[in-house]
């Protein structure tokens, strides 16, 4: 594994706030929204003045030096489950400067694919990050960029892998370089308030997330707050840590060791579990809310006739069906009761 030893003692001085993204293109204001070819810009969040990606299934990862508060996706805040946040391992067991928690309510997106090897030099990767905007331009012992601006926003750019398979602050992680005569489209460096952002790749027509934002390379003596031709952004390879987030990720909110909705029950003790594969502990009908607003709640209505697990207190009528379901709801309920109660007298102690 190459070692970043030249630079240790700068990203050191650095990484607490390094590492949106500051783009070279235009005015640097562009791309605040999903591309037409959209890598997955909604997965990405704001979180405690910084970034973090939703992995999928409420799993949240981050850099660690960020921290595990509550983070929004799509203007939605979410909260994290209590005891869900871990820091990841490098592979002689010492802390890497990553972390993934649990989030409640499961945010509506799509799960993100984790690139399964380290991307290769020169691949162009999309990076993303809700860091500082672009400022006034500005040189420096003969290097030109731009100053940081006061303000933050979510933005996306393009680089191309300069080193892979690198030790950098204790964590395996690949490099970008900021370039003003080989850039890419939407040339990129990452900014303070990016920590945590994703860096995608595509491959086989998929796009994969292959690393998390975590710190920058600056020139030796370099002003803070500037962004310079020359700098590297430094991303976790999140390749060398697919098995143990894969550990996580795969984990049901039903069977993952976690009181997900805070209601003091976990797993199979929560009313909201029909089984350990079930994928909510806060079900439609037993959040304590009226859904459908017809001034019923949970088990009260109808609707919520199988049991506390169901999904939705809405009706949805079908054409030519009303009446049939009507005459079914009895005998399915009283069915399912039963399914509910000695299921859970059978399977709760065999689940510990």
């Amino acid at each position: 594994m190459r070692r970043g030893a030249p630079l240790l003692v700068l990203l050191l001085l650095w990484a607490g706030s390094a590492a949106g993204v500051i783009v070279s293109t235009g005015d640097g204001t562009g791309n605040t929204s999903a591309p037409a070819d959209d890598f997955g810009f909604l997965s990405a969040g704001a979180q405690a003045g910084a970034t973090a990606m939703h992995l999928g299934g409420g799993w949240v990862i981050t850099a660690s030096h960020v921290g595990s508060g509550n983070p929004t996706f799509a203007g939605a805040a979410y909260t994290v489950v209590s005891g869900s946040a871990v820091q990841l391992h490098n592979g002689d067991g010492s802390l890497a400067d990553l972390r993934i928690f649990r989030v409640n309510p499961i945010p509506p997106l799509p799960a993100l694919p984790i690139y399964p090897s380290a991307p290769a030099r020169n691949a162009e990767v999309v990076l993303i990050g809700r860091g500082r905007d672009r400022g006034a331009a500005t040189s420096w012992s003969g290097y030109t960029g731009w100053l940081y601006a006061a303000t933050q926003s979510m933005r996306w750019g393009t680089n191309r892998v300069s080193a892979n398979d690198l030790d950098t602050l204790g964590t395996r992680a690949f490099e970008t370089s900021f370039s003003a005569t080989n850039a890419t489209a939407w040339e990129a460096q990452a900014a303070t308030g990016d920590s945590g952002g994703g860096v995608f790749i595509k491959s086989g027509g998929v796009w994969y997330l292959a690393g998390i934002l975590f710190a920058v390379g600056p020139h030796t003596g370099q002003p803070s707050g500037t962004a310079l031709f020359g700098n590297l952004t430094y991303a976790a390879q999140l390749s060398a840590y697919a098995a143990e987030i894969g550990s996580y990720v795969s984990k049901t909110v039903c069977n993952d060791g976690l009181d997900n909705d805070a209601d003091g029950f976990t797993d199979l003790s929560d009313p909201s579990c029909l089984d350990a594969g079930y994928g909510s502990e806060n079900s439609a009908c037993n959040d304590g809310l009226d859904n459908d607003g017809d001034g019923l709640v949970d088990l009260a209505d109808s609707v919520c006739a199988p049991g506390p697990w169901y999904t939705t207190e809405s009706a949805t009528p079908s054409c030519g069906l009303g009446f049939e379901i009507a005459l079914l709801l009895p005998p399915l309920a009283w069915l399912r009761g039963r399914r509910f109660v000695t299921g859970r007298v059978r399977r709760g102690p065999a689940a510990r």
